[in-house]
């Protein structure tokens, strides 16, 4: 009786630590979703401060365009326009004839109005290309040559996450080096496992214009971020390549 006692013991023990282990399972692929939303409802957040930029600067347009209309007012007219080489040059020739200064006035807010047009246009451009990349790696990494491979890189944020079983930390750099990445510069989130030495995940983006063809794929990024990890020794050729293909 002793002995089935004790194997029913070390059942229910193998049992619950099987329990643990989906329930880690669980947890984990929770936690990757609620990642991939929240990089969703970033993406939408910047599209968000893009668009509040655009009306800041249309504020500060109408203010500019008030406070001028409020001098007007309150003047009459600008005193530039008593000087003589004003009358000379502009209230003769121009505001003293039916119409003109009205056409020049039309002209002038058309073109600042394309100028801010195409100002914004193209800032929004620049960002308004997204390429991403998500991979779950899950493979054996050399914590010391990492430390010697992000020291190289400018890295923006840390977060750590630690229990009994696992030690979760999560970085992430913008790339300087252009020539590499096609002119790009991606942003990179690498999340990796300090106690056991595993990296568990990569996150890549590439902010790029809109109105052009890609210059690189996610493939292609894939690729190139793996194989330079490769090259600083952060994993071993074997684990590269598995990941690449």
């Amino acid at each position: 009786m002793q002995k089935v006692l004790l194997g029913a013991r070390h059942e229910v023990n193998g049992l619950r630590q099987m329990t643990d282990t989906i329930a880690e399972t669980l947890m984990f692929r929770l936690q990757e979703e609620i990642r991939g939303n929240s990089s969703d409802m970033l993406q939408q957040l910047k599209i968000n401060e893009r668009q509040s930029t655009s009306l800041d600067v249309m504020q500060v347009i109408f203010a500019g365009s008030l406070a001028f209309d409020i001098l007007d007012r309150l003047t009459g007219e600008w005193s530039v326009v008593h000087t003589s080489w004003a009358r000379a040059y502009i209230v003769d020739p121009f505001m003293s004839k039916p119409l003109v200064w009205f056409l020049i006035s039309m002209i002038v807010w058309f073109g600042v109005g394309t100028a801010v047009f195409s100002v914004m246009r193209d800032l929004n451009d620049k960002t308004a290309g997204v390429i991403t990349y998500r991979v779950k790696v899950n493979k054996a990494i050399d914590l010391n040559a990492l430390d010697t491979y992000l020291s190289r890189k400018a890295v923006m944020s840390e977060d750590g996450n630690a229990d009994a079983l696992n030690a979760h930390q999560k970085v992430s750099w913008v790339e300087r080096d252009p020539t590499k990445w096609e002119g790009y510069m991606p942003k990179v989130e690498m999340i990796y496992d300090v106690k056991h030495g595993f990296l568990l995940s990569v996150y890549l983006q590439v902010a790029r214009r809109a109105s052009k063809p890609a210059k690189l794929r996610p493939e292609t990024l894939k690729m190139r971020f793996f194989t330079e990890l490769q090259e600083a020794g952060v994993m071993a050729p074997d684990d590269a390549a598995e990941v690449i293909d």
